[in-house]
């Protein structure tokens, strides 16, 4: 089945090379985008940095549940207390 948007052979083909293009700029990183193309380290990055921003009214508790599921994954999560309720913040 065609993804949506993709009808036809020329566009398969633009999404193969969009998709090339996008690994060729991860490996000069050292990542990769498609594991069927592994960059220079041999596959997919396995940990990232989240920025855990909550909402306004909120703090760094909303994100008490996200936070160990990503630490168990391998991630490094920060989760921040922004001052929205304090009027002297600006």
């Amino acid at each position: 089945m065609p993804r949506p948007g993709l009808t036809g052979r020329a566009d398969n083909q633009e999404a193969d090379a969009s998709t090339s293009r996008a690994n060729e700029l991860a490996q000069l990183q050292g990542q990769s985008v498609d594991p069927r193309h592994p960059g220079p380290h041999g596959g997919p990055l396995t940990a990232a940095a989240f920025a855990l921003i909550h909402g306004g009214g909120g703090s760094a508790w909303d994100w008490h549940l996200v936070a160990p599921a990503l630490r168990e994954r391998g991630h490094d999560p920060v989760a921040v207390d922004l001052p929205s309720e304090d009027e002297s913040a600006g």
